[in-house]
């Protein structure tokens, strides 16, 4: 075994000091498609997805592409909505793509699962909200919803809170969240957590004054507001203007620099985003 790990640690070193040896790209590139919100009310993540390709896509080819052969990655923009996102689907099926990345968003990953869930092409939804049965070609990245939930149910419980509400849009995040906190309220560990409060809104609402009093009537102890994008800063926005510094729970897709850095001046004390460990190295 330390022959073996002497040997590996040697190979590094020559890819790691001899950066020159990578073989070159040729040939036509190997292309994959991908469904991103860019513009829209996702656009938040949509648009820093759609950076995070292209680097890959630099970093690929500089260590020598797939085979040998260049990686393309080709953007559609769905502009945030369902139907676009389909469209663009049928797109890719009439020229037989065998897969593609996306959507960004949950209602999107929603849309194209009856049209890809039995025959393809895989798709790869990028967020844990698709729930694809087992032996679909979607599939979904991250933690499940569920999971990521239960984890923010037990971070409250260890710290002493026990009155939890809810406060959602009226969209596919917002619904999903809902399902998932119902899972995870039910689980034996959180049988002494009070679910004081949940409260809704549609996703062009300016305020939440109204749920936010609602909430803040129940004495509740943390939010839990799983919406994406422009909903989540109506929540934070309307939290700063009811005085409310409650620590708040949301999806991973809200972590995002160019988003929070907005959203800094209303934010509150505790903004506690739902992920895996890798986001956070160390």
């Amino acid at each position: 075994m330390n022959v073996r790990r002497i040997a590996a640690l040697a190979g590094a070193c020559v890819l790691l000091l001899a950066p020159a040896a990578r073989a070159a790209t040729s040939g036509p590139p190997v292309e994959i498609d991908a469904i991103l919100s860019t513009t829209g009310n996702n656009g938040f993540f949509g648009a820093a997805e759609a950076r995070a390709l292209k680097a890959v896509e630099t970093t690929v080819n500089a260590s020598g592409g797939i085979r040998g052969r260049p990686v393309q990655f080709t953007v559609f923009d769905d502009q945030s909505s369902p139907s676009v996102t389909v469209q663009l689907l049928n797109g890719l099926v009439a020229k037989k793509a065998a897969l593609f990345l996306g959507p960004s968003f949950p209602a999107g990953c929603f849309a194209v699962l009856p049209v890809i869930d039995k025959n393809g092409p895989v798709g790869m939804c990028l967020n844990p909200s698709g729930h694809p049965a087992p032996g679909s070609y979607q599939f979904a990245l991250y933690a499940d919803s569920t999971q990521v939930m239960a984890a923010f149910l037990r971070y409250f419980r260890e710290r002493g809170y026990t009155r939890i509400a809810v406060l959602d849009a009226n969209e596919a995040s917002g619904r999903d969240g809902d399902a998932a906190i119902g899972w995870a309220m039910r689980l034996p560990e959180n049988k002494n957590l009070t679910l004081v409060a949940q409260e809704h809104f549609n996703p062009g609402d300016a305020t939440v004054a109204a749920q936010l009093a609602n909430i803040k009537a129940a004495n509740a102890q943390a939010i839990v507001a799983y919406s994406v994008g422009l909903p989540f800063g109506t929540v934070l926005r309307g939290m700063r203007d009811a005085g409310m510094d409650l620590p708040v729970a949301t999806s991973g897709g809200n972590m995002t620099p160019e988003q929070m850095h907005q959203y800094a001046q209303f934010a509150p004390t505790d903004v506690l985003f739902g992920g895996t460990i890798a986001w956070a190295p160390g």
